[in-house]
């Protein structure tokens, strides 16, 4: 992928080639706080401080999740040589996420589905690759929290980056809040709380900054100005958590899981609904082609399935007509004969419509009311076609 900072569309920001204006040419460095998908805001944002190519953007972790653009932000930390980033809880609930392991939550289903399969797996192991700590000449920056009397190398991860356990470990060992008792040498730098919900940072005794201020709940995204402390921020563009939690339902149903038991009718009409919609996210796109894949292969097994009763239907027919005197019997009663040798249940009714000559794709769809039941039966009569795979 492409690195947004090195290329962007006119109008996103470009790192200045030379020092911001009135400052020293000496490097700073502009730490961001959670910045959750929300990718023109941080293009604003650095349209606003103008940082040097010298100076290093550092944000604290949390690029993913609830906003619309998490591909871009991550790819930016990448590929931009300035720009690094920490390690937040929603980068760990993704790595946690991985095959094997426990299920996606809400927010991190929604921005897997901005990624094509490849890109996603590309993205964890940039996540992977995220360290969970800073040490700056004028901060400590971490995601999260900081327990006390410990030094860097002997903190938690799950205290640094804000997963669940951390949180608890630090309320059933201490009995004051945790920036209370911070012990560092530096001044530390945090994000993952909106402390204030204001949309200003959280600031205690100039010793512990919290820049995360809200962005993607329509609050503002915040950065730090080091080595002299100064804050710049701007306004979110929308309350856009609240718009992609609005949004699940829809984006649910591009979910073939989800579909898979619908009839053929109702199958055909939703693939047909997903295919006017312009803009989609590269997973719900490769969804979309899943679900054409899966409608196709069942459109495909209609075929085999009749060729496969049809021939069936022949062979009974050849061994009836092998005993003596079938030809002559009344036409009802080789009627019952077949339907003897047929069976009953629906391969059995199918056979006797395919004795009638009234066996089409019609019947079978009608027989077998969802694409997937269809499949299914395809799979035990061994006719699934080779160059695909069972039914999802």
């Amino acid at each position: 992928m492409k690195s947004p900072g090195a290329g962007c569309a006119p109008g996103l920001f470009r790192l200045a080639q030379s020092p911001r204006g009135g400052e020293s040419a000496s490097m700073a460095t502009l730490v961001i706080g959670d910045i959750h998908g929300c990718w023109a805001e941080l293009q604003a944002l650095l349209d606003k401080a103008g940082p040097a190519a010298d100076d290093l953007i550092l944000a604290v972790g949390d690029l993913v999740n609830r906003g619309p653009d998490s591909p871009p932000l991550l790819a930016f930390f990448r590929d931009t040589p300035n720009a690094q980033s920490l390690r937040g809880n929603h980068e760990e609930r993704h790595l946690e996420a991985l095959p094997g392991r426990e299920p996606l939550g809400l927010a991190h289903e929604l921005a897997r589905l901005q990624w094509s399969e490849a890109d996603y797996r590309a993205a964890c192991r940039t996540m992977a690759a995220l360290p969970r700590a800073r040490l700056l000449e004028e901060a400590l920056v971490v995601h999260a929290y900081w327990e006390p009397g410990r030094p860097l190398e002997r903190q938690r991860p799950e205290v640094l980056t804000g997963l669940p356990g951390g949180l608890e470990r630090l309320w059933s060992r201490y009995e004051r809040p945790w920036y209370e008792l911070y012990d560092g040498e530096r001044p530390l730098i945090v994000g993952h709380l909106d402390y204030l919900q204001t949309g200003e940072p959280f600031v205690h005794a100039d010793r512990v900054w919290g820049l995360d201020t809200g962005c993607v709940r329509g609050g503002r995204l915040s950065a730090l100005w080091l080595p002299d402390f100064r804050l710049v921020s701007v306004k979110a563009g929308a309350r856009y958590w609240q718009l992609q939690r609005q949004e699940y339902g829809e984006l649910r149903r591009f979910d073939l899981a989800a579909h898979v038991d619908l009839d053929w009718r109702t199958l055909r009409a939703l693939l047909a609904e997903i295919d006017r919609r312009d803009g989609l996210p590269a997973g719900l796109a490769e969804r979309r082609e899943r679900l054409r894949r899966f409608l196709g292969r069942a459109e495909a097994s209609l075929d085999l399935l009749l060729e496969s009763l049809g021939r069936r239907c022949q062979g009974i027919l050849a061994e009836l007509a092998a005993a003596p005197g079938f030809a002559a019997l009344p036409a009802g009663e080789r009627r019952r004969r077949f339907r003897e040798r047929a069976g009953d249940g629906r391969e059995g009714r199918l056979l006797t419509l395919a004795y009638k000559g009234r066996l089409g794709r019609a019947a079978l769809r009608k027989a077998y009311a969802s694409p997937r039941a269809l499949l299914v039966a395809c799979e035990r009569l061994g006719l699934l076609l080779r160059d695909h795979a069972r039914p999802d």
